[in-house]
């Protein structure tokens, strides 16, 4: 895979097309680095070892830098390995806000957090927030979903059960999953990332 990803890079210094938008790119790494080591901070980061480090801000930088490019080698394994990392997620999210379509993203989430519910009160509170923000036509960030699909959710959400979103996810995980990204693989910031490891 490493081996792959290192060719791949290859092409992309030597093909001045691909690499139009570099400046900007690690412009974009940079941010992304200076948030990788907010959520270690925050303790919001799943690298144990890296959180728990205590070296000066200067290496525990290096520290995360080498743990945020070592996690996104793994993002292009599949979109459940982005998704299960933070700072993929965040990355990810960037990537769809630039086209426009991070409600996918975030409905997936929410989603998430609404089979998480500690109690029948907050579930019915959260699926009326789902609802309202992402399901409902004209919501202000409509999912692209099916009539069929939109309608079986309006008619149970005043009684909503643990799977009343599950179609709906479903189909905007496929939609994240078959065109989303396979397009953030082959953008600049995470071909960034890429570059970014091969220099290690």
């Amino acid at each position: 895979m490493v081996r792959k990803i290192h060719r791949e890079n290859d092409r992309i210094s030597e093909d001045p097309s691909l690499s139009r938008n570099k400046a900007q790119a690690n412009k974009s790494l940079s941010f992304y680095f200076n948030s990788f080591i907010f959520l270690v901070k925050e303790n919001r980061c799943s690298d144990a070892g890296v959180r728990e480090a205590k070296t000066s801000e200067r290496g525990m930088e290096l520290l995360l830098r080498r743990a945020a490019v070592g996690e996104a080698l793994s993002w292009s394994e599949s979109l459940d390995r982005l998704l299960e990392s933070k700072a993929g997620r965040l990355v990810f999210e960037d990537f769809l806000r630039s086209e426009y379509s991070e409600e996918n993203l975030l409905f997936w989430l929410a989603c998430e957090d609404y089979k998480r519910s500690p109690s029948p009160h907050k579930m019915a509170a959260t699926a009326r927030r789902i609802f309202a923000e992402f399901v409902q036509v004209d919501a202000p960030r409509q999912i692209n979903i099916d009539y069929l699909t939109r309608k079986s959710i309006r008619e149970n959400i005043s009684e909503p059960g643990l799977h009343s979103f599950d179609r709906a996810q479903k189909l905007i995980y496929a939609l994240m999953e078959n065109d989303c990204y396979p397009r953030f693989l082959k953008s600049d910031i995470y071909q960034a990332f890429l570059e970014h490891s091969k220099q290690q």
